[in-house]
């Protein structure tokens, strides 16, 4: 739903942070913070974010999150680092492009163009120009009515409310890697209390005893409770290193992005229709230049740096790539993709087409994926390897969700 309130000002809203009290939102019918120590923690945290950080422009994005458009210096993980912003690399993602001469693949008549999440001749309700002045980036705001609906910072930051069981329904490759792409088809799976769904990729370390797991991640999720999730598949970053993660630009020290993208991480995207129009993103990973950089729709969005892997796996490559969808739950699971088995088929499954990988030493190529774990009665997947149509390698994936979803 669209918010019809004016936007609080920036400086408003970080001024509220100094005399936020715990009392005050655990009163709140959301709250689940845990204690004072746990809030006061929460507060601190978007001081360290907010603290010191200019506005110069607030909008609403499509389904009514406010978006503060900032310097890009100012974003969490360069304030205060030292660091300056990586210039993005200089030639195109190293993604194979489909090929036309080849017969179509399945679903070609359904398949839309997606529009962009911002425009300058984009306006939200009330009038703002939903894009970003020149060296700004936009950031979704955050706030402590939404993290006081957490228990604590940690849960928040690490998971998003994805406190429950995970199902998977993925495909891999496991081969040393400097990434890989997709083009991730977006539907709207219904959640309902703790529950979350998710198609999304992933570039990991190997399975094998003993190494510390590290991954970064992309795709759209939507999950309860808020932020940075909600009913609508949102656009998101991830990465696990060393018991630390994070989504998108939650927390310092994660995620840096480039003020030339003009990219909303956490924004909705377009949704696909049952047997009608279909809506799908490229995007991917790619390790260049010490920084796994993010490309969403052949823009280098930013990027983490190798040192946040501190000489771990991710330090210099992925040991295995992952395409698919995830979800989590207590005791009933959520739909998956667009809530059919692959069966569906054409233009009512979820699916990622021309799906890639650059291995180690070697040109990015279509990536020839294993079936992994998946819960039949729940979800299942459908992999062809590099397929004698335009879309190459491609799944179907999904399912209806359910209860006692096992391997």
């Amino acid at each position: 739903m669209t918010n019809q309130n004016p936007i609080p000002a920036f400086h408003d809203f970080v001024q509220s942070l100094y005399s936020a009290r715990y009392d005050e939102f655990r009163a709140r019918e959301q709250a689940k913070v845990e204690s004072p120590e746990a809030f006061e923690e929460m507060r601190q945290h978007l001081l360290n974010l907010y603290e010191g950080v200019e506005a110069p422009h607030t909008f609403l994005e499509s389904e009514g999150q406010i978006v503060d458009c900032i310097p890009a210096e100012q974003q969490p993980s360069l304030k205060n680092s030292g660091h300056k912003l990586l210039a993005p690399p200089s030639e195109p993602p190293p993604v194979p492009v489909e090929t036309y001469s080849k017969p179509k693949g399945p679903t070609s008549q359904y398949r839309k163009v997606p529009p962009p999440q911002l425009h300058p001749d984009y306006f939200d309700c009330l009038g703002n120009q939903m894009w970003c002045p020149e060296g700004t980036i936009p950031i979704i705001r955050t706030t402590l009515e939404q993290l006081s609906c957490f228990s604590n910072l940690h849960q928040f930051l690490r998971s998003g409310g994805n406190s429950g069981v995970k199902c998977w329904a993925q495909a891999a490759e496991h081969i040393n890697n400097l990434g890989g792409s997709s083009y991730v088809n977006v539907w709207k799976p219904q959640v309902f209390g703790v529950q979350n769904s998710a198609s999304q990729q992933w570039y990991q370390s190997p399975q094998a005893p003993f190494v510390t797991y590290q991954s970064v991640e992309c795709g759209w999720r939507v999950g309860t409770p808020s932020p940075p999730f909600d009913n609508n598949p949102r656009l998101f970053v991830y990465f696990t290193a060393n018991n630390h993660a994070c989504y998108n630009l939650l927390c310092p020290g994660s995620f840096e992005q480039h003020p030339d993208s003009h990219v909303l991480l956490g924004g909705a995207l377009k949704v696909s229709q049952p047997g009608g129009d279909q809506y799908s993103y490229l995007m991917g990973f790619f390790l260049t230049g010490n920084a796994w950089w993010f490309n969403y729709e052949g823009k280098w969005v930013g990027y983490y740096r190798t040192s946040l892997f501190q000489g771990g796996p991710l330090a210099s490559n992925a040991g295995s790539i992952g395409f698919g969808g995830e979800t989590s739950g207590i005791g009933a699971f959520p739909p998956m993709g667009s809530g059919k088995f692959p069966s569906a088929g054409e233009g009512n499954a979820a699916y990622q087409r021309n799906v890639t990988v650059t291995p180690v030493g070697g040109a990015a190529r279509p990536a020839n994926l294993t079936p992994g774990q998946q819960f039949p009665s729940c979800y299942n997947i459908d992999v062809k390897n590099n397929s004698s149509t335009a879309w190459g390698t491609y799944i179907y994936f999904g399912g209806p969700g359910g209860i006692n979803c096992r391997p």
